[in-house]
């Protein structure tokens, strides 16, 4: 055999085992995505809702109970659990920066933003333990709230002192502090079973669902529609991502 036929032959094993290579890589990512679809049932909304979706359904909350959550918390902060009041400020400092000085951030940025907007505020809201804290997580929980969600506990379900969560932006800390600590019970356990009443349908469900949530928790006492109706719609898109749709396409 020539040497220019030992080289093309030699060329071909090359290009033969590479292809072979790259349909093996091939075949894992779409066996990875298969195990990922299985395992997550809700791979069409977004990474951090489906975290929530999963978390709350493991605690017992219904699909619609669920989606009524996701829908006030993507009107209010679109799910974002390192969200900090103010983030929309045209001269927003870094959240490093922040982190490290929450009272001043609120006394030299976002107070003197909403005085700019004629916009009323109690700063007393924002007050605790000497200090003032903008709202922060996918809850927007300030003043009290904030510094609790700062120093929970998450073994002994309680606030200390002595803990710093410097991670209070993580999801999962933020909801265990909002089933364990921020609510009582007896409210979660009430609204996490919330399913179709006689006569209602899906959407009639979730959006009743949202408003329970927005008026119980986000904003208490709060029914105003320029503020709901948002949270509504947004809920059930939310629930019709996460219940009917497979890859953009229904089940």
């Amino acid at each position: 055999m020539s040497k220019k036929a030992t080289k093309k032959k030699s060329r071909k094993g090359i290009i033969n085992t590479v292809n072979l290579i790259y349909a093996v890589l091939l075949i894992a990512c779409v066996i990875g995505m298969i195990a990922s679809g299985a395992k997550n049932n809700f791979g069409n909304l977004d990474t951090t809702e489906d975290v929530i979706w999963n978390y709350l359904k493991k605690e017992g909350f219904t699909d619609y109970s669920i989606a009524g959550m996701i829908g006030c918390w993507t009107i209010e902060t679109h799910c974002d659990p390192g969200s900090i009041e103010g983030d929309y400020l045209p001269n927003f400092p870094s959240r490093e920066k922040i982190m490290k000085d929450m009272n001043g951030y609120c006394i030299c940025y976002l107070f003197p933003y909403y005085k700019r907007k004629n916009l009323r505020i109690s700063r007393n809201a924002y007050m605790s333990h000497g200090e003032y804290y903008p709202g922060i997580g996918i809850m927007q929980l300030t003043g009290p709230r904030a510094y609790e969600l700062i120093h929970f506990n998450r073994k002994t379900k309680t606030i200390d002192e002595n803990v710093y969560n410097s991670d209070w932006n993580s999801i999962e800390l933020q909801l265990d502090f909002m089933l364990h600590y921020d609510r009582s019970e007896e409210f979660w356990e009430s609204y996490k079973k919330i399913k179709p009443k006689a006569g209602e349908n899906e959407e009639e469900t979730v959006k009743r669902a949202t408003e329970e949530f927005f008026s119980s928790y986000e904003m208490p006492g709060n029914h105003e529609t320029k503020y709901l109706e948002p949270r509504q719609e947004s809920a059930f898109n939310a629930y019709k991502k996460a219940v009917y749709l497979v890859e953009g396409e229904e089940k």
